[in-house]
């Protein structure tokens, strides 16, 4: 079963530590608190060895390798648009945040990863419009006011027979 909150992990480990002086079996606890039997067997080989208090606050996942301010910089730097860090064209891609990251930082970052941060942030994947660059708006509203009326109403001159 997975947790979905530090809450819900957080409450699985208080009772999984009520449940190791009375019950030796992990496959047991694991099936009572609702966790995995491996991950049973990690706290209580920690339980065991530093005591309750160390299973008391656990950080999930991983170590952060920027701290706040790091990717505050990276976020700024983002908002100003990517030609003005040095890029072609003015369009974010994963890859290029993942280049622009190490560049700032020297750390590397794989761009799926650099996803999962940046939404956790706050951002949200967006699409650039694409329109042609040899768009000529004043022949297209030529064509919705002239041509366009025309062809809607369809061809009016019938061959009579």
């Amino acid at each position: 079963m997975k947790h979905k909150t530090d809450k819900n992990v957080q409450a699985a480990r208080l009772h999984a530590i009520e449940l190791f002086p009375k019950e030796n079996c992990n496959s047991e606890i694991a099936r009572r608190v609702g966790v995995a039997r491996q991950t049973i067997v990690r706290w209580r080989k920690t339980w065991e060895e530093q005591g309750p208090k160390a299973l008391s606050v656990i950080e999930r996942g991983p170590k952060h390798k920027l701290t706040n301010e790091q990717w505050h910089k990276i976020e700024s730097l983002l908002l100003k648009g990517a030609q003005e860090s040095g890029y072609s064209t003015d369009l974010w891609t994963l890859e290029r945040i993942a280049d622009l990251v190490h560049k700032e930082t020297g750390i590397l970052y794989h761009p799926g990863h650099v996803w999962l941060i940046l939404r956790n942030m706050g951002w949200s994947c967006q699409k650039p419009q694409v329109k042609a660059k040899e768009r000529d708006e004043e022949a297209i509203q030529r064509w919705c006011r002239e041509d366009w009326p025309e062809i809607k109403r369809g061809h009016r001159n019938t061959v009579q027979g």
